[in-house]
């Protein structure tokens, strides 16, 4: 598994943990409901500015250390 599945893999379960809405992250994110779906399944590449947002919103960056990300 290659570290951008991983990636969304951890976004994945921190969102079903935390039990923050999707269309609330999206909006926090600047991106319509069905893009930020489609970056979460992987049909469309994460912008980085996306991927930073989301490892503040969501708190993952003692995650992202330790998984070496």
């Amino acid at each position: 598994m290659d570290d951008s599945n991983k990636f969304l893999q951890t976004v994945q379960g921190a969102i079903a943990v935390k039990g923050i809405p999707k269309k609330q992250l999206a909006r926090r994110c600047k991106l319509s409901k069905p893009r930020f779906s489609e970056i979460l399944h992987g049909d469309v590449k994460m912008p980085a500015e996306v991927k930073k947002k989301l490892i503040a919103e969501l708190e993952l960056q003692p995650v992202m250390e330790k998984m070496g990300l």
